[in-house]
């Protein structure tokens, strides 16, 4: 957590902590028992509008050498992706045997730079993700 330029004080570590836990809570609770890409979205798009209400309400109460909002936005994008990734076909063989899923994922990409977009939080976090899907698509 030093790398975040944040005190390495108790405290400091044990509120990082606290809202690790509670990231990670929000998205088992979300995606708990989800296994169809359709779903998985959903839950995605439902936890991403977390982020105007944490820079709002939450960023404020730390000082602002925490940068708690650009904290959390890594988790929720990093977890975003790790929750999507598993559905990006592998190969070519992959992609012939559901070539719908392709469809959902592309749309579904669209309107998650959309809505990074409107949140005015589009950042190369989720270019790794674009990255993966595109190369998919183009194989």
């Amino acid at each position: 957590m030093k790398d975040n330029k944040i005190p390495s004080d108790s405290l400091a570590e044990r509120l990082l902590i606290e809202i690790l836990t509670a990231i990670a809570a929000r998205f088992k609770s979300s995606l708990e028992g989800k296994v169809a890409i359709e779903d998985v979205i959903d839950s995605c798009e439902s936890i991403i509008n977390d982020l105007p209400l944490i820079k709002e309400y939450v960023s404020p109460c730390f000082p602002p050498y925490y940068n708690i909002f650009e904290f959390c936005k890594g988790e929720y994008l990093q977890r975003i992706e790790k929750s999507i990734e598993p559905f990006i076909p592998r190969s070519e063989s992959h992609a012939l045997k559901d070539p719908g899923i392709l469809v959902v994922l592309a749309s579904w990409l669209d309107n998650y730079e959309i809505l990074l977009g409107k949140l005015d939080i589009r950042q190369q976090e989720d270019q790794l993700l674009s990255m993966k899907l595109v190369n998919t698509l183009i194989r």
